[in-house]
């Protein structure tokens, strides 16, 4: 490889250790605050996500692509509902205006229901509930 080469790979390539955007099981937990996370960005140098992974406390998981996604409605009393042409998903939880935003770019890679408890942060977004139905 040249040295432009190997200066492009080392400028791009992810560090050992980091895969922020992959589904992780159990519950992801911030190295510095220790809070639990519920929700994981693609990375801005790599391509959206053709799947969303959408991962229930009961342990079930079920991906959907994005590609099927028809709508999204964000009510913050009410939570996120996305709909697809084949299933109808909502996202209950409190702060859900990133996810909102992050599900526009297709750029959430999975999410987690988590205990409202895990959160200490009264700021930080939270996913209490993920309610998945066949339309």
């Amino acid at each position: 490889m040249s040295n432009d080469a190997h200066s492009f790979v080392k400028k791009y390539a992810d560090p050992p250790g980091d895969d922020s955007d992959e589904p992780q099981a159990p519950a992801k937990v911030h190295p510095i605050s220790g809070e639990v996370e519920c929700f994981g960005i693609a990375k801005a140098n790599r391509m959206a996500p053709a799947m969303l992974v959408l991962k229930q406390k009961n342990g079930n998981q079920k991906a959907l692509m994005y590609s099927y996604l028809v709508e999204i409605n964000f009510d913050p009393s009410e939570g996120i509902v996305m709909k697809y042409v084949s299933h109808s998903v909502t996202i209950k939880g409190r702060h859900l205006g990133a996810i909102f935003e992050r599900l526009v770019e297709h750029r959430i890679s999975w999410m987690q229901e988590v205990e409202e408890s895990a959160i200490v942060d009264e700021t930080a977004t939270a996913v209490s509930g993920i309610e998945i139905a066949e339309a």
